[in-house]
């Protein structure tokens, strides 16, 4: 089944949302901030390190062309981390000297939205790339939010007495109920809109851009709540076999069980990567204090995860995530030795062609298209693409 992915040429209401149905009017008055130039959030901010002007200059023009204020904070090297800054358990860790540099600039943001009070921020690494049509995905994660986290409307004024309950049956009680907890997108119950954010009250984190995740089981993370919105039809998701997966993997998912242009929004388990992630100020507060002074035990994306898992002795928080991530590293053509700052590696091999995976519409591939003005935008994962050549598209090369 082909889902159709037509837009109208680019312009400054497509960029902003304003259009189709997806009007600003047509919205319920809590979810409109999605559509503004912070996605909701009250910043976003993109960590980068000074040297990596590429990087700059390419995130500038996305922001731009999409409708995204961004806000930057300079990434910190690992060179420059001082040995006695490491949290307990920082020197026996004994991380490479780019994942110290990792560390600190994560911490060095969370800093910065705690002092300043800000009470929620998208937080973006330097590398990454999203669709065109982000604000729309955004919006998407937020009634999907909605629909895991906010209490559902009593059906009565007697039942306003009880104790709230949940479309998702395992939110209260997650050791004691079963697996999953199937709620279909386009069929949403009726919710109370939330009062702090356009994605629900008293989330911690948000994990919107990662390398891979899993759903939670009763066996794995008893803490986690285990429903999952299912939405369908999807345009913005690849088929299943342009899927790209690098650490963490989804059998179920990789096994074709559900349709093509499947997307779920579920609480994280096992995620890796930070490529993109909210946090409420009480998320920021928490994860700073458990990352940059309760204990070092891992490398940053590992601690997030234990931080969301309630892994290692760390305590459970409420984080949700979403299959296929929204945010991912681009792999600009040429030095593939380019990639990355974490782990750098020598090498002379050469990156013939630009990509992003499991990103169909590409900010950074389509910033000419968006420049000009024009629609038709390069699909880097079409369905009539019978070919294999895109399928898994940059291999173990996120690793680097």
């Amino acid at each position: 089944m082909q889902i159709s992915s037509n837009l109208p040429k680019w312009n400054s209401s497509t960029a902003t949302g304003a259009e189709g149905s997806n009007e600003l009017s047509e919205l319920p008055p809590h979810l409109r901030d999605v559509y503004n130039e912070t996605l909701g959030f009250e910043k976003i901010f993109i960590i980068n390190l000074p040297s990596r002007t590429d990087y700059h200059d390419a995130l500038s023009i996305a922001g731009a062309t999409t409708g995204l204020k961004l806000s930057w904070i300079d990434g910190v090297r690992g060179e420059d981390v001082d040995e006695r800054v490491l949290p307990p358990g920082g020197k026996e860790a004994n991380l490479p000297s780019g994942k110290k540099g990792c560390w600190r600039s994560h911490m060095n943001a969370l800093t910065k939205i705690v002092e300043e009070g800000v009470e929620s921020a998208l937080i973006i690494e330097g590398d990454a790339d999203w669709d065109v049509r982000i604000k729309s995905e955004m919006l998407n994660f937020a009634k999907a939010s909605n629909m895991l986290l906010q209490p559902l409307v009593p059906a009565s004024s007697a039942a306003e007495q009880d104790e709230p309950q949940y479309a998702d049956a395992t939110f209260l009680d997650p050791e004691n109920s079963p697996d999953s907890d199937e709620i279909p997108f386009d069929a949403p119950p009726s919710t109370i809109p939330p009062t702090k954010s356009p994605y629900g009250d008293n989330w911690d984190l948000l994990w919107l851009g990662h390398c891979g995740t899993q759903f939670p089981t009763s066996k794995s993370t008893p803490e986690t709540p285990r429903g999952r919105v299912v939405q369908q039809n999807d345009p913005t998701v690849p088929e299943y076999r342009h899927f790209t997966y690098y650490f963490e993997k989804e059998p179920t998912i990789k096994q074709g069980v559900y349709g093509n242009h499947t997307r779920f929004y579920f609480h994280t388990r096992k995620n890796v990567c930070t490529i993109a992630y909210a946090i409420s100020q009480k998320g920021a507060r928490e994860l700073l204090y458990e990352l940059a002074l309760n204990k070092m035990n891992d490398a940053q994306d590992i601690m997030h995860r234990q931080f969301c898992d309630g892994d290692k002795g760390r305590r459970h928080h409420t984080c949700l995530t979403t299959i296929p991530e929204l945010f991912q590293s681009h792999r600009p053509a040429g030095l593939m030795s380019s990639f990355s700052d974490i782990a750098v590696k020598t090498s002379d091999k050469v990156a013939e062609k630009a990509w992003t995976a499991n990103i169909r519409w590409s900010a950074r591939m389509n910033m000419r298209k968006m420049l000009e003005g024009e629609g038709g935008f390069e699909d880097q994962y079409p369905d009539a693409d019978a070919g294999k050549e895109k399928e898994g598209m940059g291999g173990e090369d996120l690793k680097l």
